[in-house]
């Protein structure tokens, strides 16, 4: 979509000014302002969680922890217990 904004003229310079620091054409950094400034698309489907739960790092955010290695997957089975000895 195309969208033509008229900003006063100290908006115009500040945002020129944060662009040419972040090395970006001013129309970029704008759009950038826009999009983090919008919520993103809430996910329809399972895989669309997964895929943002894995871009936020929320899935896999302890694979390189050292005292969770060799700890029960979540989808391994429990061991077997006998009731009768408690083992």
């Amino acid at each position: 979509m195309i969208y033509t904004l008229t900003l006063p003229p100290d908006t115009g310079a500040r945002a020129q000014a944060q662009a040419n620091a972040q090395g970006l054409a001013v129309e970029e950094y704008l759009v950038s302002l826009i999009e983090d400034a919008l919520p993103a698309p809430k996910p329809r489907t399972g895989a669309e969680l997964v895929a943002l739960l894995k871009k936020e790092g929320i899935i896999g955010m302890w694979a390189d922890r050292e005292d969770m290695k060799g700890q029960r997957g979540v989808r391994q089975p429990a061991p077997a217990r006998n009731y009768r000895t408690g083992t």
